[in-house]
């Protein structure tokens, strides 16, 4: 799981590269790989219809220099430079160049390597933290019960174990 600053600082390096909406898509909706390339109805955030507009955009492009998708993947949204399906193996290599060039350019700090799941783990500690109802978030993951969630996807951070010592502070002050 991202903690919030390494999120920003992923998705800013990740900025003008080919998989960045699929990042921002993976982010902001908690779906997995699969679900991304041919999408599934959720509610979306306002970040997320933007990197999909974005990614109708790119895709378009794609088909305009002639390259043909394969037939059967016509309605694909995230796909290669090729118009081929993209693979959990091609977003990891994509999430591998994007840390290093987070490392390159900060060489003090430390961003260990992630799978695209990560994403999805992201997703729901952010929703959870937000004060998102549980059920509403098992829903959201396809879950079909709520211990797959909590046991799956319910991490504390080191920000959220701070945050909540200074609201219980706050809340209980005495005169």
């Amino acid at each position: 799981m991202l903690t919030k600053e390494k999120t920003k600082i992923f998705l800013a390096e990740a900025e003008n590269k080919f998989y960045y909406d699929l990042f921002v898509v993976a982010i902001e909706t908690g779906m997995r790989v699969g679900e991304l390339s041919g999408l599934r109805d959720i509610p979306l955030t306002k970040k997320a219809i933007t990197a999909l507009r974005q990614q109708y955009f790119n895709k378009q492009t794609i088909i305009n220099k002639g390259k043909e998708h394969l037939e059967g993947f016509e309605d694909l949204v995230f796909v290669t430079k090729n118009n081929r399906p993209t693979t959990q193996f091609l977003i990891s290599e994509c999430i591998n160049c994007t840390i290093k060039r987070i490392h390159k350019n900060n060489p003090s700090l430390a961003f260990e390597k992630f799978t695209p799941h990560c994403f999805r783990h992201t997703f729901a500690t952010r929703y959870l933290e937000a004060g998102g109802p549980l059920k509403t978030v098992s829903a959201l993951l396809g879950h079909t019960q709520l211990q797959l969630t909590t046991d799956l996807y319910m991490h504390v951070t080191q920000e959220a174990l701070f945050e909540g010592v200074t609201q219980y502070e706050n809340e209980t002050k005495m005169g």
